[in-house]
């Protein structure tokens, strides 16, 4: 260890004036070691800390509290170049003098002139940043708790109203009042939930809640985790009134509120669906009422086709359809990348091919203006194809590939391990030029 701090120390002095991107991982085995092995790289780390760019920090809540004090040593205001910071606690048990949420708001971290990008997560209980006066208002990027460690919503509204700049947010959530209060966010494009389970969640006041009470005006992008509710994702499109432009759904089991979504965003320009766990359409609730014509036609066709044939067959203009398939509307006609990744369910490759040749044909697109070119397209499903089908010939599209499509197809065995542990020959890879590029936000909150 006393090697390691030598090496940091001699980093930082070869670093010379430039600024610094510093991660600190703690292993559960160094909490072992005596405090004087952390404390000689903390030292180190802090006498340049006028040159910290971003610092991330992966470390016990009685590090971070030593890392804190020997930052105060130095100077009240040492850290005037920072933008970024990234702090993860790791140890389930925090004495109440170790409390990271306000050891980090009183710390010089939270008073750097230039942070614009926080990201909090603890593994015990979070949800009381909202307590604190902190940089809110000049965050341009936030994320708040984890999947297993969530914070409160009413939390994050007391935040969010002081975030005035805030443009992208991710954010884990649970209920901490039986009604939450309402809240705005006047710059926020971009969103990124996830819930805790509560049958609160999936309540027609949390559809009002979502859809009225929370008023983000410019919100464009939502990245959607639906494993423990889906009724937030509906109210927030209703909100949304038509200018969603990027939806990116996972686990979202009720089909009926992905096609509801999709009909009230007709600019959509980019969806992602995933159901990697669980087979979408697993939802099932036989006192379901419409109140929505259209609804219950989509709901009618559910009984016979499967989610993938009805999205393709939705997104081409009127008569370029499969016969076989009835969709009641068309839906998204500015749909320009799709990701569907179903490896419980199956899609005609015929279905497939004639997705791609009408959204990529400069003939049918003139005669249907209103629709926009293709240029992503990634499936995963099953290997299992229906009877008479055959698997995709890459040949078929190279037309549209060398005009610039992104194509990825992958066939997947039902027993097999899912989409991220799959072997390299697990499917066919059409277009090996590049990986497929996905415009969303990435995590920095920046294109």
């Amino acid at each position: 260890m006393d090697g390691r701090s030598k090496g940091v120390k001699e980093w930082i002095t070869r670093s010379r004036a430039c600024d610094l991107s510093i991660s600190v991982h703690e292993s559960c085995d160094a909490y072992n070691f005596p405090r004087t092995y952390t404390d000689a790289i903390f030292e180190a780390m802090t006498e340049a800390s006028s040159r910290w760019k971003h610092i991330s920090l992966d470390c016990s809540s009685s590090s971070f509290l030593r890392l804190v004090t020997f930052l105060n040593q130095n100077t009240p205001s040492s850290c005037p170049r920072l933008e970024s910071f990234s702090l993860s606690i790791t140890t389930s048990l925090v004495p109440r003098n170790e409390d990271p949420e306000s050891v980090f708001i009183s710390s010089p971290f939270a008073t750097s002139p230039r942070l614009c990008d926080i990201r909090l997560h603890s593994s015990h209980v979070t949800g009381y940043y909202g307590t604190y006066s902190g940089p809110w208002s000049q965050l341009v990027y936030l994320s708040l708790g984890t999947e297993n460690d969530t914070v409160g919503i009413d939390c994050v509204g007391t935040i969010l109203a002081q975030a005035h700049q805030l443009r992208t947010c991710k954010l884990c959530l649970h209920l901490d009042r039986p009604r939450p209060c309402p809240f705005s966010c006047p710059q926020l494009e971009d969103i990124n939930l996830s819930f805790r389970d509560d049958d609160w969640w999936e309540s027609p006041e949390s559809l009002h809640y979502f859809q009225n009470m929370i008023v983000l005006p410019v919100l464009k992008h939502i990245t959607y985790d639906g494993t423990e509710a889906c009724v937030p994702l509906t109210g927030l499109i209703r909100g949304a009134q038509g200018r969603i432009t990027h939806l990116s759904t996972t686990f979202l089991c009720d089909p009926l509120v992905l096609f509801e979504c999709l009909r009230l965003s007709p600019d959509l320009v980019y969806l992602h669906v995933s159901a990697e766990k669980y087979e979408i359409g697993m939802y099932e609730d036989s006192a379901r009422t419409f109140s929505n014509e259209a609804l219950r036609d989509w709901n009618s066709a559910l009984d016979s086709e499967s989610i993938g044939e009805l999205l393709l067959n939705a997104f081409v203009p009127p008569g370029f359809g499969l016969f076989l398939v009835r969709i009641p509307e068309t839906l998204c006609p500015k749909i320009e990348y799709m990701s569907y990744h179903d490896p419980y369910g199956a899609i005609y490759s015929g279905t497939i091919a004639k997705f791609i040749k009408t959204k990529c044909s400069t003939v049918h697109l003139a005669n249907n203006p209103q629709y926009s070119k293709l240029k992503g397209l990634s499936i995963i499903m099953l290997e299992e194809l229906p009877t008479d089908d055959v698997q995709l010939n890459r040949l078929e599209f190279a037309d549209e590939i060398d005009a610039g499509l992104n194509l990825s197809f992958k066939y997947i065995h039902r027993a097999a391990p899912l989409a991220p542990q799959l072997a390299a020959d697990a499917g066919i890879l059409l277009n090996t030029n590049r990986p497929l590029w996905w415009p969303f936000y990435d995590e920095s909150g920046y294109r």
